[in-house]
């Protein structure tokens, strides 16, 4: 079964010698449905690997789920996807954020799909 990761961080580290993504920006709406639709309907397996607790109470209130703090170590490999959530601060090492300061908060949001079969060039 392949695996949904929620990222705090674009970098992607392939399990394989060579592997094809795909990046897109998404609004939080799009994301949202992307996630359920890939869990729900797909069989996806859902990997937080979001390890910091004030970004994980973030993505949970945009994709409407828990969002687990974990460190979990990511292998990307043929067909995983990613749903990336990259704040646009760079904080203090350790620096939480409040609920409030979450909601001031600037963020993007990115999709990644791995391709089997593809070549990149």
């Amino acid at each position: 079964m392949p695996n949904l990761y929620l990222l705090n961080s674009p970098v992607i580290k392939p399990r394989t010698a060579e592997l094809c993504v795909y990046v897109r920006k998404v609004t939080p709406a799009y994301a949202k449905t992307l996630v359920d639709e890939f869990v729900n309907i797909h069989r996806f397996n859902l990997v937080s690997a979001i390890g910091h607790a004030s970004t994980a109470r973030l993505l949970s209130r945009i994709l409407g789920i828990d969002v687990p703090v974990s460190r979990a170590y990511v292998e990307f490999d043929f067909n995983d996807h990613a749903l990336v959530i990259s704040i646009k601060t760079r904080l203090e090492p350790g620096r939480e954020l409040s609920d409030e300061e979450l909601e001031k908060i600037e963020y993007e949001l990115l999709w990644i799909a791995s391709r089997h079969g593809v070549v990149c060039r």
